[in-house]
């Protein structure tokens, strides 16, 4: 039996809709979240902008590849990065326990749920960087042009894919660490294609929502607007990525 990706998105926007409220309080801390973020590195920009005019030129690259690689790596924007993914990760897990527990019929209290969002919060975070570190690398040795790079970043694409729902499956089937990374590397087997579209969907297309929303932020309002749909995006991304789950390790 196929995966429907229709039939998720319908049922996503049904559970958005019937837990209104638990939906808008993720939506808000999403938000604040993402306008905290945008408001430190508003602030930092002078001094980054004024570092970067007067930093040596690595003439092994492209134009382009330095000036992204010069923005990206700078001390305060990988620092604030660091925290807004450690902060998000955090309110991910406590979205998907909130989620499975009304799902369930166990659901009592945000505080309830947080309390164990906590709990799983350091093995997410593990998975969550164990998962990503071949795709990272393989993607800014190939911003350098190195053929390498290529090659890593091939590798790291398939091993996401194969273990991109290990912290679902950690969260959810309370699996142990490397019980939740055999688990999902189990269920992927032959199953890459269904797995490519749950990435684009959920990874890729959200991202690029996100990214041309920020284009809009040219002033105060639009960018609260802006913030806001993408909080919006945001959550609808997590109930998305836990019915996704439910079905794939149900669908043979």
């Amino acid at each position: 039996m196929t995966i429907n990706f229709t039939q998720i998105f319908q049922d996503s926007w049904n559970f958005v809709r019937n837990q209104r409220q638990i939906a808008i309080s993720f939506m808000a801390a999403f938000f604040i979240l993402a306008l905290a973020t945008q408001f430190i590195l508003s602030q930092m920009a002078p001094a980054i902008m004024e570092n970067l005019q007067t930093a040596p030129i690595n003439n092994d690259l492209p134009p382009e590849a330095m000036s992204v690689f010069s923005t990206m790596l700078h001390p305060n924007v990988l620092t604030i990065s660091l925290i807004n993914q450690i902060i998000s990760s955090l309110l991910s897990t406590w979205g998907i326990i909130t989620l499975h527990h009304i799902t369930q019929h166990r659901f009592r209290s945000l505080s309830d749920s947080f309390s164990q969002a906590l709990r799983y919060f350091i093995g997410v975070l593990a998975l969550n960087v164990l998962i990503t570190i071949p795709l990272a690398y393989g993607l800014i040795v190939l911003l350098t042009g190195s053929i390498l790079g290529l090659v890593v970043a091939i590798i790291g694409i398939y091993l996401f894919l194969r273990l991109c729902l290990a912290p679902l499956a950690y969260i959810i089937g309370q699996k142990s660490f490397t019980q939740s990374l055999k688990f999902v590397w189990q269920q992927s087997s032959g199953r890459i294609s269904i797995l490519l579209i749950y990435c684009l969907i959920n990874y890729l297309l959200v991202s690029m929502l996100s990214n041309q929303l920020a284009a809009f932020n040219n002033n105060l309002i639009i960018q609260i607007i802006t913030t806001a749909i993408s909080s919006f995006i945001s959550v609808f991304a997590l109930v998305f990525s836990y019915r996704f789950y439910h079905l794939f390790i149900q669908t043979p």
